[in-house]
């Protein structure tokens, strides 16, 4: 129990950015880098990894995972994805015996 509450209290101290990827971005570890430079502890002044919500609750912020979503591509565009809940009647049940 002590792990998982652990896991859970480091979830809710992270802050999460989802990006779409584009070859020309920089890479997750720059963009970490920089937030825990500018942000989370920059040099000579108190660290401003505090933020607040709508509530005024204040919200200690520790991590930044970054998560990339691709665009969608040709595989995606083309093929039919949702056969399950397709309307047509199965192959099946037109094979006439």
């Amino acid at each position: 129990m002590a792990i998982k509450e652990a896991k859970k209290e480091a979830t809710e101290r992270s802050m999460y950015l989802h990006v779409p990827f584009y070859l020309n971005n920089p890479s997750s570890s720059t963009t970490q880098n920089l937030w825990r430079k500018h942000v989370a502890a920059p040099a000579g002044e108190l660290p401003l990894n505090i933020m607040s919500n709508n509530l005024g609750d204040v919200i200690p912020v520790d991590q930044l995972p970054i998560t990339f979503h691709r665009a969608p591509n040709l595989g995606n565009l083309l093929s039919y994805r949702k056969i399950a809940h397709r309307t047509r009647s199965n192959v099946s049940s037109s094979i006439e015996d």
